[in-house]
């Protein structure tokens, strides 16, 4: 809570070695609040794939709630559920 950008950020950065994705990750009943301040999300994942989120609370965001990209990641991120979650932006 209270982070100036995200509250939880997984990145897949390429550019680090190894092959720039996050796989097979659980993100699960979590209260992530008051983060977003500067940009960012409750929950970031850059090159996240086959991954689950789930349960999870995020209020008093003030950016995004969650966010699935790619911008460092060796790709995008795809194959993830992101099921029963409470997001108030």
């Amino acid at each position: 809570w209270g982070n100036r950008a995200n509250g939880l950020h997984m990145n897949g950065d390429a550019s680090l070695g190894g092959d720039g994705i996050i796989s097979n990750a659980l993100v699960e009943n979590n209260v992530i609040y008051d983060n977003g301040l500067g940009g960012g999300s409750g929950i970031n994942c850059d090159g996240v794939q086959n991954s689950v989120i789930r349960n999870n609370l995020i209020y008093n965001a003030h950016a995004s709630g969650i966010s699935l990209y790619r911008i460092d990641g060796g790709g995008g991120s795809s194959g993830n559920l992101v099921v029963n979650n409470t997001v108030l932006v």
